[in-house]
């Protein structure tokens, strides 16, 4: 007897959201949205939502919500949204000391509840996160993927489209490269059906549209005040009909690299042939000197992310040579405290309903926000003082402004204002 298809969707945010319509729609299988136990109320009125919806729209797919990783157990395919959106003025990277744990968390439960599955990772910095799931978990290199290229390749097909006056259907492009300021649009080789989209755009608007590439996502947070998630979630769920429909699509996506492009080791984005059996194939293609300066540039950038993951995770320098920087110093710091940072909103959650009053509860969150600015300080500083004094009274500046920054999310998780996977860390 044929078996539904099962996909578990790991936060039941925007994008989580989103990704379960799209899913349920394209009638791909029955989704699971997955939220912290504090959320899953929420996940679970979200569900209802989207099921009555399948009345009006006419697709035939079950969605449940639900606080229990036991819920997920043999799903065919895994999407990870959890984590903390980006803010205006945030980076990607800025997001790691507080979504690594989260990760981690992700990956064990995974490893545990649902290990045949194909992994979507879509979490921020996405290209260090989508390496520490595979590493935490030790899954299948081919079976982890993250998406980045295929949003970016959009984003760059968009502004080509409409630079040149043509229909979107027509262009044909790919950005590779790390999910960052650094990505890498592949110039020689983008197309307007077949024809070289160089001999539609001058060169100066070129230039302006990689950059604008680059900083498409930022351009979105500055706009809405939080992280893009319709482009977002349908570029993850076309990564997923292609395994679970065997459709060998030729995308482009961060995959584990073992030599490809002149690099090992690393997941970075580049063009794959996403089929049944997961990531089957990656495709070299010939690049100019520019754009492998650029790649260069951009696998460097990833590189320095993952080397303080590789840090926190095994309490020394990463092993693949070459200094840690004064950067990835602090940014270890602040890797090292994220459970801490990441546990207080689950204990002020829990405070807040057993009192039932708002006044006690926002005097706990000031004391819980005082008491972690002076002990992030004094630790960081501590773990920090062989950097020297500068780097010291750095760290305690912007571990302040962590600190401060934990206290306005608790007031938000207090409100009901906050993504409901924002407190999911509790690795």
């Amino acid at each position: 007897m044929a078996q539904r298809r099962k996909i578990g969707v790991i936060g039941a945010g925007n994008i989580g959201g989103e990704l379960a319509r799209l899913c349920a729609s394209k009638e791909l299988g029955d989704v699971v949205m997955l939220d912290i136990p504090a959320k899953e109320s929420f996940a679970k009125g979200k569900a209802l939502d989207l099921e009555q919806n399948s009345s009006v729209i006419g697709y035939d797919a079950s969605i449940t919500g639900t606080g229990s990783w036991a819920d997920l157990a043999g799903a065919d395919v895994v999407i990870v949204t959890a984590g903390i959106p980006r803010k205006p003025g945030q980076s990607r990277d800025d997001l790691v000391a507080v979504n690594l744990p989260i990760i981690r968390d992700v990956a064990d439960n995974a490893k545990k509840h649902c290990p045949d599955a194909f992994v979507v990772v879509i979490s921020n910095p996405l290209d260090a996160m989508v390496y520490e799931f595979q590493r935490r978990a030790g899954w299948n290199p081919n079976m982890v993927a993250g998406m980045a290229g295929v949003l970016d390749s959009a984003r760059f097909q968009l502004f080509v489209a409409r630079a040149a006056g043509v229909s979107i259907k027509d262009v044909r492009a790919m950005v590779l490269g790390g999910h960052g300021d650094d990505m890498v649009p592949i110039l020689s080789q983008t197309t307007i059906n077949g024809v070289p989209a160089t001999q539609f755009i001058a060169k100066d608007a070129l230039d302006a549209i990689v950059k604008r590439t680059r900083g498409g996502g930022g351009e979105i947070v500055n706009l809405m005040g939080t992280s893009a998630y319709y482009a977002p979630a349908s570029s993850a769920v076309a990564m997923a009909e292609a395994y679970l429909s065997d459709q060998k699509r030729l995308l482009a996506a961060a995959c584990w690299l073992t030599g490809q492009y002149g690099y090992k080791d690393i997941y970075m984005g580049v063009p794959c042939v996403i089929g049944g059996k997961g990531v089957e194939k990656i495709i070299e293609l010939s690049l100019n000197d520019d754009e492998k300066a650029m790649l260069a540039k951009s696998a460097a950038s990833v590189q320095g992310i993952v080397d303080v993951v590789n840090k926190s995770a095994l309490g020394r320098p990463s092993s693949r040579g070459g200094a840690v920087s004064t950067e990835a110093r602090r940014r270890v710091a602040l890797v090292d405290h994220a459970r801490y940072l990441a546990r207080t909103p689950a204990c002020s959650s829990t405070t807040l309903r057993r009192s039932g009053e708002r006044s006690r509860a926002s005097r706990r969150i000031t004391f819980s926000s005082a008491y972690l600015r002076r002990s992030i300080v004094s630790k960081a500083s501590s773990s920090l003082r062989s950097c020297g004094a500068w780097h010291a009274r750095s760290t305690r500046s912007r571990s302040v402004h962590a600190g401060t920054s934990a206290a306005r999310n608790l007031v938000s998780a207090s409100s009901g204002e906050s993504s409901p996977v924002e407190a999911a860390a509790r690795a």
